[in-house]
Order: C-alpha cells, then sequence, then structure tokens
C-alpha cells in the first residue's frame, strides 16, 4: 500500500519528511538503500502559506434506525342483557254473582291495562338505560381512541422531524454547496454531488501529490527502466487504447472481517501461508468495467502484491472478460522514502498519447501527471457515484486524438504547483 505522507510549509519553504535528495531507487542506487535523511527544504516562490498537514480520513454515515410505531386499537364490547318479564295471572272467587263477576272482569280489565302500561314502561325504561349505557360505552371508547390518536400524531410528529434532521443531514452531505460550483478544481469530482469537506480532502491529497510529483521525484536512468519493461497480454480485439486501473481506494476497499465486507476471499500471503481478506466493492464497479471495455484495454496496476490483487481480481472478474491483466508492486518504482511510483513507461507497445492511469494518490503518476486521472478515494459510501461519472469522461478521453491533451485542458493537474493552499481554499 501506498504510505501516506505529509507537507509542512512555513514562509517561503515547502519542508517533506523523508530523503533529503531527490527520491527514486536507480539502477546505481539499487544495490545499498540508504537510510532516509531528515528532512528536505525545497525553496519555492510562493509567499508564506502557513501551515498544513495531510488528512485524508474520511468518517463513514452514521445511520440510527428509528423504532417503529404501531398504534394499537382496543376494541370495547358491551353485552347488555333486557331484563326478563314474567306472566302475571289473575285469579277467579267462587260464589259470586254476574254482577260481581262483571265487575271484577271490569277490574281485571283495568289491571291488566295498568300492568301492561306499567310493563311498557319498564321496558321502554330499560330500552333507555341500554341506551345510556351504550352511549357512555361508546363515549369511553371514543374518548379512549382519541387519547390514543394524539399520543401517536404526537410520536409521528417526534418522527417526522427527527427524518427530517436525517434528511437534511443526507442533503447536506451530498449538495452541491454554492461556494464550489464556481471553484477552479471543482472538475476533481465526477459526481454531480458531493460534500465540501470531502471535496477539500480529496483536492488537498492531489495538490500534495503533484507538489511531490514535480519537486522530489527524480526518473530513472534509461537502463533501469529498460530492466523493468513488460509486455501486456492485449485482449484479441484490442482497442489501441490502454486503461489502467488502481485497487484499493479505487475499485475495491480492504476491511477487517468485523467490518461486514461484502466478500471474504483467501489468498496465499508474501510467506506463502494463506490469509483471510473482507473486501467491499465500489458502486458502479462492474458497470464501469463492462463499459470501459468498450473503449479501452484494461489493465490492474496496484502497488499490492501479486497474490492480493489476483485473489480480488478472480473474485470481481472470474472470467477476465474485462480485465486483460495485472501490474503488481514489482513493476512499481520504489522511492527511498517507501512510496511507491507507476511509471507508465515501463508498458511495453503502449504509446503514452493512448494512456491513461486512474488512482486515487496522484503521486502514483507522478512521471506522468498528464497520464493520469485522480479519483475520490473510497471505503464504504453505498452511495458513491463517482465511477458512474467518471464512465462519461474516459469515453471522451478515449476519442480524443492525444489524452495528454485532453486532460491538460480540462484536468489541469500541472498548473496547481502554481498555487497555493490558500489561493484553492484548502
Amino acid at each position: 500500500m501506498d504510505k501516506l505522507f505529509h507537507f509542512q510549509a512555513e514562509s517561503n519553504e515547502i519542508k517533506i519528511k523523508g530523503q533529503g535528495e531527490q527520491q527514486f531507487y536507480s539502477d546505481a542506487e539499487a544495490e545499498e538503500k540508504p537510510q532516509a535523511k531528515k528532512e528536505v527544504i525545497v525553496k519555492k516562490d510562493q509567499p508564506e502559506v502557513g501551515v498544513f498537514k495531510l488528512d485524508i480520513g474520511y468518517a463513514t454515515d452514521e445511520y440510527s434506525d428509528n423504532e417503529n410505531l404501531s398504534l394499537k386499537a382496543t376494541s370495547i364490547m358491551n353485552n347488555s342483557k333486557l331484563s326478563k318479564f314474567k306472566n302475571l295471572s289473575t285469579q277467579k272467587h267462587d260464589g259470586e254473582d254476574n254482577l260481581n263477576q262483571e265487575e271484577d272482569l271490569n277490574n281485571e280489565s283495568s289491571i291488566k291495562s295498568t300492568e301492561h302500561s306499567k310493563l311498557k314502561s319498564n321496558k321502554s325504561n330499560s330500552i333507555l338505560e341500554n341506551a345510556r349505557k351504550e352511549i357512555a360505552s361508546t363515549s369511553q371508547k371514543n374518548h379512549i381512541i382519541k387519547q390514543q390518536d394524539v399520543k401517536f400524531h404526537i410520536q409521528l410528529q417526534e418522527r417526522l422531524v427527527d427524518s427530517d434532521a436525517e434528511a437534511k443531514k443526507i442533503v447536506a452531505k451530498y449538495e452541491i454547496i454554492d461556494s464550489l460550483k464556481n471553484h477552479s478544481y471543482r472538475h476533481l469530482i465526477f459526481s454531480n454531488q458531493i460534500a465540501e469537506s470531502s471535496f477539500k480532502k480529496h483536492l488537498t491529497l492531489v495538490y500534495r501529490g503533484i507538489i511531490y510529483s514535480t519537486k522530489c521525484l527524480k526518473g530513472p536512468s534509461e537502463k533501469y527502466l529498460a530492466s523493468k519493461k513488460v509486455m501486456l497480454k492485449r485482449p484479441q480485439y484490442s482497442k489501441g487504447k490502454t486503461l489502467l486501473l488502481d485497487l484499493d481506494e479505487t475499485l475495491i476497499h480492504t476491511c477487517s472481517l468485523k467490518e461486514h465486507p461484502d466478500q471474504i476471499l483467501k489468498f496465499k500471503n508474501e510467506i506463502g501461508g494463506i490469509s483471510n481478506i473482507g473486501i467491499r466493492i465500489r458502486p458502479f464497479c462492474q458497470e464501469f468495467l463492462q463499459k470501459m471495455a468498450q473503449f479501452w484495454d484494461i489493465f490492474i496496476f496496484t502497488a499490492s502484491s501479486s497474490t492480493y490483487a489476483e485473489a480480488i481480481i478472480n473474485f470481481i472478474d472470474p472470467q477476465r472478460k474485462y480485465i486483460n491483466g495485472i501490474l503488481n508492486r514489482s513493476n512499481c518504482m520504489e522511492t527511498k522514502n517507501g512510496f511507491f511510483i507507476k511509471d507508465l513507461r515501463i508498458v511495453s507497445g503502449s504509446d503514452l498519447r493512448y494512456t491513461i492511469l486512474v488512482d486515487n494518490l496522484s503521486h502514483s503518476f507522478g512521471f506522468q501527471i498528464d497520464n493520469g486521472v485522480p479519483i475520490l478515494e473510497w471505503h464504504s459510501d453505498k452511495y458513491d457515484t463517482e465511477l458512474k461519472y467518471l464512465m462519461n469522461y474516459l469515453i471522451q478521453a478515449a476519442q480524443s486524438n492525444d489524452v495528454r491533451d485532453f486532460n491538460r485542458q480540462n484536468l489541469k493537474l500541472s498548473e496547481l504547483v502554481k498555487l497555493t493552499p490558500e489561493e484553492l481554499g484548502i
């Protein structure tokens, strides 16, 4: 893996920790690796710009799971029963005359009429009582439901507030901030959405990589360069254009097994043992490779070991439909302080007019800045769209007469060394 480095600008000087001379292993220097000196001071014409440190760590989104709200409706049932009425009987007395019988009949009729009225009244009262009970029960039930509705709406309102806050955070993360729209290097982020903090970190990394490349790198001798030459196996129907892709933080990210990787792979490590690695695949990786294979001959160029790279590519593209070969750490130029540079001249038969290297570390293409395309480094953001939008840029580049001219006009990386961090707003 490429190591991190820090620049420290004080007064009119840039201090770079590491070797005191231009850092590169040439054939003359390869026999004995010298000890790294403490620091080198490189004069520059820019005025004092203060102190700045490299910081490329990105925070992941934190998502909080809201509790599900549920409304439990309580059904209240009233089983009111009607009262039972007994049949009333009348007694008839023997030995009475007809008059008495007639009177008794009249009295009996009157009693029956009175009792019928009472029964009717009692029945009405009972119905009214049951109705009152039913109304009271319904009122109580409605009151309970109303209370539950109020509680539900309060909880729902609280949830909506939380959702709005979450939505604002997401929008703030991905919205194009007005101050970035007119930034002279906004184009270094290919997606149409980016957080200001992520943009500034990416620009800082690119800026320092370009400064390091132009101020500190010493090119290898022709003899040493010839010893590093490799012949890549081209596809049957070659496009005549070479696209070299970095692996870590460009197409994938390795993580521990506790970090919920997309896939756990086994590979043979450098000491001969078997190791497990967890990897995450960058969003749109498959679509990106499939589309780019229509315009470019695709190869991986990584600073990692060959067995590590093989294990990952075997998973990403097992049938080698898109990726035609792998360049690994042994194909890199290692500086005296341990940085790996990917010199594109080692690829035999590759015309630099039609060769591009995509890498999240700009010092990786430090010997051919105009052939390099820096990409925002990726760790775990599942909403990342850089590869999706990078496709459009690389399709246009493939159609140009010289990708170096195309990159100079669009990326303007060589012009970064003329600017100060204050002018860039980083």
